[in-house]
């Protein structure tokens, strides 16, 4: 059976996977936001995929990942049927819900999940552990003094991004 140690070590790399999937499932859709970025009109799924030479398969999931960065929008279309998409693209708010996003399943995340390690670590460690947990402990307590310092940082980036939005939607 598995001690404190090993539960906790084995918990942090589940969770830092898990935080870290969606940061890196964002790069995937670049070729159609860039395809809807030059196209002056809503599109279709089908002209997506006749387009960019790829399977309805793939173009709809990148679609709604798009959509959940708030990237691209569903808009309706007089006299159709189908689900047509339009780029919605602001660099400054994109940059700012991004990061917003990062902190919020990144940082957050792994300060969360280091105060849970601690937590654990707290438990029964067998003596051949010992060792080892005291010298995670103390790496771990040296990030989590980051975390007031870090999150601040982050807050603070993403207010002036979104007041440098709002001037330009303004400007």
């Amino acid at each position: 059976m598995a001690d404190a140690y090993e539960r906790t070590r084995d918990d942090f790399i589940k969770s830092v996977e898990r935080i870290a999937a969606p940061i890196a499932a964002a790069g995937l859709p670049r070729r159609i936001l860039a395809y809807l970025m030059f196209t002056p009109r809503p599109v279709s799924l089908d002209e997506l995929c006749e387009r960019l030479g790829v399977a309805k398969s793939g173009v709809s999931v990148n679609v709604h990942i798009l959509e959940n960065y708030g990237l691209v929008r569903k808009v309706w279309v007089k006299g159709e049927r189908k689900d047509f998409y339009e780029a919605d693209f602001k660099i400054a708010e994109l940059y700012a819900d991004s990061f917003d996003k990062i902190a919020d399943q990144g940082v957050r995340a792994v300060f969360r999940t280091i105060e849970n390690s601690l937590k654990t670590l707290d438990g029964d460690v067998a003596p051949d552990n010992r060792g080892d947990a005291g010298a995670v402990r103390e790496r771990l307590e040296r990030e989590l003094r980051l975390k007031e310092p870090v999150t601040e940082l982050f807050g603070r980036f993403v207010e002036a991004l979104k007041d440098l939005s709002a001037r330009s939607e303004g400007g």
